[in-house]
């Protein structure tokens, strides 16, 4: 929520003032939002996604993107989780990047591939 502790974008990856940023508010990023047709007025096919939490939203959104009909990109550091009691981070992380999403709903490919790829733009 905003004005909570962790709720501002970090200078770092602060999106340009030609960026659309879209607030959501269940695990999908595009349930009730303006998303997919901000992507589609643009022309944009390919999603590189990132975030937090890989079992959540990460995944909510990386299935529902695939199913829109985007390509999406998951860079194989690009998102994490908490260990839940039964399960480690680690063991969750590995179990979406490589079982469940790889070749199936997305394209992993490791964080270093997936900056090469936008800075020569062959997404």
């Amino acid at each position: 929520e905003p004005g909570t502790p962790g709720w501002p974008i970090h200078a770092a990856i602060a999106p340009r003032s030609d960026e659309v940023v879209v607030r959501k508010r269940f695990n999908s990023a595009f349930r009730e939002t303006d998303l997919r047709d901000r992507l589609g007025d643009r022309g944009v096919d390919t999603i590189v996604l990132t975030g937090l939490q890989t079992e959540y939203c990460v995944d909510t959104t990386c299935r529902v993107a695939f199913e829109y009909g985007f390509r999406v990109i998951v860079p194989d550091w690009g998102h994490t989780t908490y260990d839940n009691g039964n399960v480690s981070a680690e063991a969750l992380h590995a179990l979406y990047t490589w079982r469940i999403w790889d070749a199936r709903f997305a394209q992993v490919l490791t964080v270093e591939r997936t900056l090469d790829r936008i800075r020569s733009r062959t997404l």
